[in-house]
């Protein structure tokens, strides 16, 4: 089919070729494996050298060919091995080196012989670099990893193949060099899963390098916490995912209490060493899926997916106990003030933040080491409740008798979620909520337009994005496509929250009385 020394030479060029080239760049990178697989690739090439000449000088040249090619197994086995940081097992690689050297002697003369013992010893080294590699696959960014992954699996069936084929009888060798089909296929796919190695490894040390200089630039230097930028990308990406999903986000702006007197007092390498273990603590002390990083100064700020108000709340008293463990000097313990905030489908990163940053003002001013979210909320036998109250009312009375009959719904609601209903009550009281609330709306623009005809427009549209909302979340939560608590934290938080106290306050500021 080919012609095998014509491989041969093909697969001497491309070892050499690419061992040399990775050798020459392996030195910018030295604690990634590219000087050890460089080694390698050079033994693959001298291997298939010491074989075409064994046609002139013999045994001594199989031998030497058998042992360069183990070479590179255990030398490729350890590059992997330093790229991932894992210990290499020199003893088993020695004992390794030794079985084959005797293999190699013993069955010089018999190449079918010789390929049945070495392919068996070649065979765990093979495997062990498989473990590494699959073992460490989740934590290699990039794709070189696949590369590389595909050029030892190709390499450990090719050791299978030929065991299975010789054990069983399924054609015979005469001479390495014979030009049948089988040995042909099994020299091509060789040079395939070499091609495989040299351009995975080299293009997984890239890519891993690229990944932490990316890291760098999105780390604080101080703490090694995640930097503002990184924060502003993760708080935009999950916006787009409650758009997208409805699925809840929340965010906790955490100040540290008196820092500029911990600096005045302790000096500022106290200060900085303070940053550094509240960054520490924080860490340790939320969820894998949580993002926390250093907002600016002494204020840091946490990004939780998933989380409603429960879970904030939760998650902010912990931070809040996490930090009042940590001591200065003199046995002097630190405290931190955190602001709440949840995110709406309406919000940008910074309407968000804005929120957060005004609880944390509250939290301050209430005087510190505490935490505060910016809702009218109440807790009544365990269940959270609206409170209708001087922030909700808009000091128009129509408007303000249908905007406390929607929070009654609204509270009614989150009674009936106590006692765990069927899908098909929560369906019908949404469905009730739902008319009310267009009627709502309506209503609402009638009195717009005789009181500020101006603002009808716009708010007309508010009007018609918030229920085209409710209606979207409606039909994911009808295919089980959402949980209930997004949907139910929508109803609360952006309809009878955010778009009274906020959006209709603004709209009647005119008519509210002082």
């Amino acid at each position: 089919m080919f012609d095998i020394q014509t491989l041969f030479s093909i697969i001497i060029f491309v070892s050499l070729a690419s061992g040399s080239a990775i050798w020459i760049a392996s030195a910018t990178e030295p604690s990634s494996g590219l000087k050890e697989l460089a080694q390698a690739l050079v033994l693959h090439g001298l291997a298939y050298i010491l074989y075409l000449a064994s046609l002139a000088f013999g045994a001594v040249a199989v031998w030497l060919a058998e042992m360069s090619l183990g070479l590179f197994f255990v030398c490729g086995a350890k590059s992997l091995c330093l790229f991932h940081c894992v210990t290499f097992p020199r003893k088993g690689a020695l004992l390794f080196l030794v079985c084959l050297a005797v293999s190699s002697a013993v069955y010089v003369d018999d190449i079918e012989a010789r390929i049945l013992s070495n392919s068996l010893f070649i065979m765990p080294m093979v495997a062990f670099a498989l473990v590494v590699a699959v073992r460490n696959l989740p934590g290699t960014p990039g794709r070189g990893k696949y590369l590389v992954l595909s050029a030892i699996v190709l390499n450990l069936m090719l050791l299978v193949v030929r065991e299975l084929s010789l054990s069983l009888k399924i054609g015979r060798i005469e001479t390495f060099y014979d030009s049948d089909v089988s040995q042909s296929l099994i020299f091509l796919t060789s040079l395939f899963g070499l091609i495989f190695l040299a351009i995975g490894f080299v293009l997984m040390a890239k890519e891993r390098t690229d990944h932490r200089n990316q890291e760098l630039i999105l780390r604080d230097d101080l703490t090694g916490a995640w930097n503002r930028r990184k924060l502003e990308e993760v708080a935009a990406m999950e916006l787009g995912r409650l758009r997208r999903t409805g699925s809840l986000v929340s965010m906790l702006l955490i100040d540290l209490d008196n820092f500029k007197s911990i600096n005045d007092r302790f000096g500022h390498v106290s200060g900085d060493s303070v940053l550094r273990r509240l960054a520490a603590a924080c860490s340790g002390a939320l969820r894998d899926i949580d993002v926390f990083g250093r907002w600016g100064g002494e204020e840091f700020l946490v990004l939780l997916p998933g989380a409603g108000v429960d879970e904030a709340i939760a998650a902010a008293e912990r931070l809040r106990l996490t930090a009042s463990r940590i001591e200065v000097e003199d046995a002097v313990s630190i405290s931190v003030s955190i602001g709440i905030s949840l995110a709406f489908s309406t919000d940008t990163v910074t309407s968000w933040f804005a929120r957060a940053d005004a609880a944390l003002y509250r939290a301050k001013a209430d005087g510190k080491n505490r935490w505060f979210i910016d809702t009218p909320l109440r807790r009544e036998g365990g269940v959270l409740q609206l409170d209708w109250g001087e922030s909700l009312r808009v000091g128009v009375d129509k408007v303000d008798e249908e905007h406390a009959e929607l929070l009654a719904m609204a509270n009614s609601l989150l009674k009936l979620l106590v006692g765990s209903p069927s899908k098909q009550a929560i369906l019908h009281r949404l469905q009730i909520l739902s008319e009310t609330l267009i009627e709502h709306c309506a209503s609402e623009e009638e009195v717009i337009a005789g009181r500020h005809p101006r603002m009808l427009e716009e708010h007309a549209l508010s009007h018609a994005q918030m229920l085209d909302r409710l209606k979207f979340l409606t039909g994911l939560y009808e295919a089980d496509d959402l949980p209930l608590n997004p949907f139910i934290q929508f109803i609360v938080f952006e309809i009878c929250l955010q778009h009274m106290a906020e959006q209709d306050r603004e709209v009647f500021a005119g008519a509210v009385t002082a």
